[in-house]
């Protein structure tokens, strides 16, 4: 028996995309195709040591990048979350050594990743995989 893949809200807004919409639509810089469909026999079309090559996303930027694509400032995210201008740079430039603590690096990324509607829990990971804390 195959356990169902969940789908994210990106592949659920492909899924729903009419097919006479206009091929490509920018927001924030990331190009979405909208007559892509859901598939779940999809295949990278790349060699398998090529994998290793491809630069995954970094939580700084990324962060940054969905910061942008809403229109807000760092000064937007500081003031409601309260989190101080110095902090939420370090977050965006990877300085995770800025930190007294871990578990202030994981609150406020939380708290970024909220209000900029990304995934919390994704925020996290990947604090965790780049910073080297468990």
């Amino acid at each position: 028996m195959t356990r169902p893949r969940h789908r994210s809200m990106f592949d659920l807004k492909c899924v729903q995309a009419k097919t006479d919409d206009v091929p490509t639509q920018s927001r924030g810089g990331v190009m979405f195709h909208t007559q892509l469909a859901y598939s779940d026999d999809a295949v990278l079309p790349v060699e398998h040591d090529a994998i290793a090559d491809i630069d995954v996303a970094k939580l700084g930027p990324t962060l940054k990048r969905a910061r942008e694509a809403k229109r807000l400032t760092l000064e937007d995210v500081a003031a409601t979350t309260r989190i101080s201008l110095r902090y939420l740079a370090a977050i965006e430039n990877s300085r995770f050594d800025a930190f007294v603590s871990a578990i202030y690096a994981v609150g406020f990324v939380r708290a970024y990743a909220r209000m900029v509607g990304m995934s919390e829990k994704w925020a996290v990971e990947t604090l965790r995989a780049e910073a080297g804390w468990r």
